[in-house]
């Protein structure tokens, strides 16, 4: 048994009467890990050890595992189309922050994160990592564990350790970060500017673009334990500092034009304000665009 922590601002792209505050699809990122020892059957042309302890198994672009997924038998290559240091140390633990878009709700979700966490379990480390989560109905998968992720960019690799990060009141290191969808369905992530992949529209029932987007933290603890600190460790304070941050936060409409989030389609959860916070600037930060700063110390969170 697990308690997870969410604190996350929900953009709403579709206006309903129906508020989801993510907490099951979150649970599955983290139970999903025990279900994903089936691995690469391809074997790799190379593989590194870095001096993290990660390796990584290079392999030709076009024999790449995720055309192993039965739904991307025919699929042809397409070429083109902030954080703060999480500290995490009981095994089960992870404490991430991220981006997702998704859509459908219980059993026929279509989601896809990225971001970085503090995950010891999948890491055997307690640094900080860059990651991915995408999942179809019941079957999800982190980084490049599973078939479907195709990889056309190797400036950035899902998994790989982050091994600068930011320090409380000083130097602050920021990772901008994108999720779009492109005229053919397919689901492009950009780092740093990078268009490192996608995930191909035939992966997915029904995604035809997002009903909700999401960005802040969530904190993963095994029952009975005190919850791991996300970000810095510190709750919002307004200088960006001290407490992690998103900013400049934009969404893509169908004609691919960047707006900022309305006031009207934002919402704010926070389960466990006792242990973290969130506050939303909106847009009166203007030097940061539209903004939010979220973190906490964790400890004795909930029941």
């Amino acid at each position: 048994m697990i308690h997870i922590l969410l604190l996350v601002m929900c953009l709403v792209t579709i206006i309903t009467g129906h508020r989801d505050h993510g907490m099951q699809s979150g649970l599955k990122e983290d139970l999903e890990l025990e279900r994903q020892l089936n691995i690469l059957n391809k074997p790799p042309i190379k593989s590194i050890h870095t001096k993290s302890g990660y390796i990584i198994d290079c392999v030709d672009i076009n024999k790449q595992p995720a055309f192993n997924h039965p739904l991307l038998k025919n699929h042809k290559l397409q070429r083109k189309s902030i954080f703060e240091r999480n500290i995490s140390e009981t095994r089960g633990q992870s404490s991430a922050s991220h981006l997702y878009v998704k859509r459908g709700e219980g059993d026929n979700i279509d989601k896809i994160s990225i971001g970085w966490h503090v995950f010891p379990e999948l890491y055997n480390d307690n640094q900080t990592h860059l990651y991915l989560f995408w999942m179809s109905g019941k079957n999800g998968c982190f980084n490049m564990l599973c078939k479907g992720f195709i990889q056309v960019d190797r400036s950035y690799t899902f998994g790989a350790r982050i091994s600068i990060t930011s320090t409380f009141g000083g130097t602050i290191m920021e990772m901008p970060l994108q999720i779009a969808q492109d005229k053919g369905g397919n689901w492009w992530l950009k780092v740093l500017n990078k268009d490192v992949g996608y995930f191909p529209a035939a992966l997915f029932s029904s995604f035809n673009g997002a009903d909700q987007v999401g960005f802040g933290g969530y904190t993963v603890t095994p029952a009975g334990t005190d919850s791991p600190t996300m970000g810095s460790g510190h709750k919002p304070d307004g200088d960006f500092t001290h407490a992690s941050y998103f900013r400049f936060l934009k969404f893509l409409n169908k004609i691919q034009k960047h707006f900022d989030p309305l006031p009207f389609m934002v919402g704010i959860d926070n389960d466990a304000p006792n242990c973290y916070g969130v506050t939303n600037y909106e847009d009166r930060k203007r030097s940061n665009g539209y903004s939010i700063q979220f973190g906490g110390p964790g400890g004795k969170c909930s029941n």
